[in-house]
């Protein structure tokens, strides 16, 4: 017969904490631990041109989608052996002083691509950082890449000290491969291969409240599809013409602008430049 006590004390040391209770709305999984580590782009999404608001009056704006698989001692595979990854939307602008511009002209460091595109596959760094949104039971821990001054990935690089001569140089360092499947999407070079690609099967439970009303209706997880045919530009685009070439093809029902607008508003709500979509669900 098994030590009772002595399974019970090693509950207790090495268990939940029971005593402390979980807020609502937490997730089932807990984000990335804070910190530096490692990452490398694994999905290049464009996802077309879409109404915003911006300073109280509608703006468009091109739109796209980036994720990063993270590696190191801080972030492990998760318990089922895939990685954790952190996705974000981003717009799409070459303006010198855009998020996006800036960030890519940091990451081609060696100035040997001409397009975001180019750096899939490649080895970075980068420091995870929470953002706690909301109050009371509708707390939510977000991770993400981002803080005040902006984007936290960095070159795959560390200054080393030489302490004898007071000399500081750059070591590179080495990144894990990425576990996951590269995923991209370019709007003006889109191929029915491409499309197929990012396509996500099923869908996220109905949600319900305590009287087991239904209080959000059941919605695909189909997001870079929806996405992409809910843009103000797909009409005429490359990857419509291609869908609609042999008849009416098989295309998911684009996002509802409510749902949309939901998801800007959560990534307003964080103050952290990613739309807190689904995908971010990933880690």
């Amino acid at each position: 017969m098994y030590d009772i006590q002595a399974a019970i004390a090693q509950a207790a040391a090495q268990g939940p904490n029971m005593a402390e209770g979980q807020k609502m709305g937490s997730g089932e999984f807990a984000p990335p631990a804070e910190g530096w580590g490692y990452c490398r782009l694994i999905k290049y999404i464009e996802l077309g041109v879409h109404t915003e608001e911006f300073k109280g009056q509608p703006k468009k704006r091109e739109k796209v989608y980036l994720a990063w698989e993270l590696s190191g001692p801080q972030h492990p595979v998760k318990e089922d052996g895939t990685p954790h990854v952190i996705g974000f939307t981003e717009t799409l602008s070459l303006v010198d002083k855009a998020n996006f511009f800036k960030l890519f002209s940091r990451l081609n460091y060696d100035k040997t691509c001409t397009h975001f595109a180019q750096l899939l596959g490649k080895p970075f760094r980068c420091r995870v950082v929470h953002k706690v949104v909301g109050e009371g039971d509708n707390q939510r821990k977000y991770a993400n890449l981002r803080d005040d001054a902006g984007y936290t990935i960095v070159p795959p690089f560390v200054e080393v000290f030489d302490e004898a001569t007071g000399a500081v140089s750059s070591k590179l360092v080495t990144v894990p491969e990425a576990k996951t499947p590269l995923q991209c999407f370019l709007w003006n070079f889109a191929t029915k291969e491409m499309w197929d690609s990012i396509f996500i099967d099923g869908h996220w439970e109905a949600k319900t409240n305590d009287k087991g009303e239904e209080i959000s209706p059941p919605k695909s997880k189909n997001y870079f599809q929806n996405r992409i045919k809910s843009a103000d530009n797909f009409a005429g685009s490359v990857i419509a013409e291609l869908l609609f070439a042999g008849g009416t093809p098989d295309v998911p029902e684009a996002e509802a602008p409510a749902r949309v607008a939901a998801v800007a508003q959560a990534a307003q709500d964080a103050k952290v430049g990613a739309a807190a979509d689904p995908l971010m669900e990933e880690y």
